[in-house]
């Protein structure tokens, strides 16, 4: 009988998939920053909010579409060339199992379709506290300089993620005993890569959250070290995001090994 390796190769792809999202938002940002003279210039001269971003998302967009349909050609032809190895030289690796090519054209409309989304959606998301910044600010080059009252987190949240960052971790330990018992193979690989997500995201909370005590903590006299320290909380999320990146990649190579 055939195996499926769908659910195998799509476990391994989440955490590269989110890593690739995460890298292009810090590329995109950095493209803000840059331009951010322009977009202070099109909205002092008269430009609403609304057609700035929309020119913004309009040309990210073009270069998303065309990524995307070489990311489509290009993963084609890359799984083609990983089979065909699989099934001559590295045929000891599959234990002789006879490996099958099947792309099904819904399939790859599905995968154009949310590429699209995801890079879009993620592209929006970042560029949001861009235009909270007055028209002069922004000509100045002070990007995330905001003119208007930001909300602060309440209470609320700072709670739940101190209840939800032991919650995941105790999760990320638990889920490997218990595929240790799981008999299918999806089961396993499910409690292999939910118990890395679990890990990743309980790692991050409390991350975030030694970060707010070092940018509370700041006195008037601190060392090289304190100043290096305190220099990641500077932009949190940026520092929490190459943070992601790295643990995500990390994980793979594991996973893979």
């Amino acid at each position: 009988g055939s195996v499926d390796f769908g659910g195998l190769f799509v476990g391994l792809s989440l955490f590269l998939i989110a890593a690739a999202l995460v890298f292009s938002a810090l590329l995109f940002v950095f493209t803000l920053e840059k331009r951010a003279p322009q977009i202070g210039l099109l909205l002092s001269i008269g430009w609403r909010e609304k057609q700035v971003r929309n020119l913004i998302m309009g040309e990210a967009g073009l270069v998303a579409v065309v990524g995307a349909v070489l990311g489509l050609g290009g993963g084609l032809l890359y799984t083609k060339l990983a089979l065909l190895g699989l099934n001559s030289a590295w045929s000891g690796a599959t234990v002789g199992l006879k490996l099958t090519f099947d792309a099904r054209p819904l399939t790859l409309i599905i995968a154009f379709v949310s590429s699209l989304i995801a890079s879009l959606g993620t592209l929006w998301w970042v560029s949001r506290k861009i235009f909270r910044a007055s028209a002069k600010d922004l000509i100045a080059g002070e990007v995330w300089t905001s003119s208007r009252p930001v909300k602060q987190p309440g209470w609320l949240s700072g709670k739940v993620r101190a209840v939800a960052a032991p919650l995941f971790l105790v999760l990320a330990v638990v889920l490997p005993f218990l595929g240790a018992k799981a008999t299918d193979p999806e089961e396993i690989a499910g409690m292999f890569f939910g118990s890395g997500f679990c890990l990743l995201t309980g790692g991050l909370m409390l991350l975030s959250r030694w970060f707010g005590r070092l940018e509370k903590g700041a006195g008037a006299e601190m060392s090289l070290g304190q100043i290096g320290l305190r220099n990641v909380t500077r932009r949190r999320g940026r520092s929490l995001a190459v943070a992601g990146m790295m643990a995500g990649g990390i994980f793979l190579v594991i996973a893979v090994n």
